[in-house]
């Protein structure tokens, strides 16, 4: 069985010191109090975890948003920029808007098993909807790239989220 090699950095800071090539995931999934920090969903980071995934490496984006999900479809943009596959993971409600929520994106730049994923999203408790190719594009809707130095509101749940 092989050894898996699990690091954890700090954002910016520790994407900026691994080597080009040298993970096979990367898993985003950052918090500063219950919003994501904005400086780690621009493309100038993306780009930066695309040089140090390798070329069969995926990356895991977890993100939060409520009504209208303006900030999951600029991270989705901005993901889309930098990796040639991509789908997006969320309930069902939280796709339509109804209630602030966690969305899930996966990105490589090798094909993803969409037939899988859609089914086991489909399967989890709780079910989850998997959305991408045209459906992506058509989620994104034109929604610009995050990029450093923008001011950008980043969704705050609202507080019958913890209650």
């Amino acid at each position: 069985m092989p050894r898996l090699k699990v690091r954890v950095t700090d954002g910016r800071t520790g994407a900026a010191g691994l080597r080009d090539g040298s993970a096979d995931l990367v898993i985003l999934d950052a918090f500063s109090g219950a919003t994501m920090p904005l400086d780690l969903a621009t493309a100038e980071y993306m780009a930066d975890i695309a040089r140090v995934l390798r070329p069969t490496g995926t990356l895991l984006v977890n993100t939060a948003d409520g009504k209208g999900l303006a900030f999951a479809r600029r991270v989705a943009a901005t993901v889309r920029g930098s990796f040639r596959h991509a789908v997006l993971l969320a309930d069902a409600g939280i796709m339509r808007g109804r209630h602030f929520g966690n969305l899930i994106l996966a990105a490589s730049d090798q094909p993803l098993d969409t037939d899988r994923l859609t089914r086991k999203a489909a399967a989890g408790l709780p079910r989850a909807r998997c959305v991408y190719g045209q459906a992506l594009i058509d989620f994104i809707a034109g929604a610009a790239p995050l990029r450093d130095g923008e001011s950008v509101a980043v969704p705050v749940p609202p507080p019958s989220v913890f209650g």
